[in-house]
């Protein structure tokens, strides 16, 4: 599990919120995003996907955005029996588990 707090100078543009949304959604990551001056994107999901998000939204015209901080969470299935048979849990299922931000 992977989290970011992403610093922007401003958020206003509101295309560039509907496709910050939008991307969001395409990862499965959830969070937040404080719109005005100055802008941040808080965020969580995979660590691939958080990496992925961050390469994209770079890549778009910015005045000035960086990563302010990061963490990694390892996440673990545990096995144990249950009644049905099924010892895991399903990873979209552990990961919501962890989140600290609803999705």
């Amino acid at each position: 599990l992977g989290r970011r707090l992403i610093y922007s100078h401003h958020i206003i543009s509101q295309p560039k919120r509907q496709e910050i949304r939008s991307l969001a959604r395409h990862y499965d990551l959830s969070g937040w995003i404080k719109i005005g001056w100055p802008g941040v994107i808080v965020l969580e999901g995979l660590e691939e996907h958080c990496q992925d998000f961050y390469d994209t939204i770079r890549r778009w015209n910015w005045q000035y955005l960086v990563v302010r901080g990061e963490m990694q969470e390892t996440i673990t299935a545990r096995r144990g029996s249950s009644d049905d048979g099924d010892s895991a849990l399903s990873l979209s299922a552990l990961i919501d588990a962890h989140r600290k931000f609803p999705s």
